[in-house]
């Protein structure tokens, strides 16, 4: 499998820390996300057209809650109330976040532009 140069979107948990693009590669068994949110990340559903990778362990290390995050997936994200039951929305994410895109036919792909301008994020920035 060729590698693939996607488009992601790092949102700090730092409130004060700026929302920026990153360049993620993805290779067969490998995607490149060990230096922005730690090796044991998990995915969860953010819209019908993105995911995030979050630190698996975030909670547990001590890391803050990120508010931007926890804000749009409870008030703004499209999939969550269909999604999930209304206990659901005492989710709270910890941690750095990386979105990427995500379309049924191809898989991961460049975070939506809807998402960019919600966050603010500044373009381009290098990961690692």
């Amino acid at each position: 499998m060729r590698p693939v140069d996607l488009r992601a979107l790092y949102v700090p948990a730092h409130s004060l820390e700026r929302a920026f693009i990153v360049r993620v590669e993805i290779t067969h068994g490998h995607d490149g996300l060990e230096s922005l949110v730690g090796r044991s990340y998990e995915s969860v559903t953010c819209d019908d057209d993105a995911t995030l990778r979050i630190d698996g362990t975030s909670r547990l290390n001590g890391m803050q809650p990120n508010y931007r995050i926890n804000t749009y997936l409870h008030h703004h994200s499209d999939g969550m109330p269909d999604r999930y039951p209304a206990s659901y929305l005492d989710l709270v994410l910890f941690g750095p976040v990386v979105i990427f895109g995500v379309r049924q036919e191809i898989g991961l792909c460049d975070v939506p532009q809807h998402l960019i301008d919600y966050f603010d994020a500044r373009m381009p920035h290098r990961s690692g």
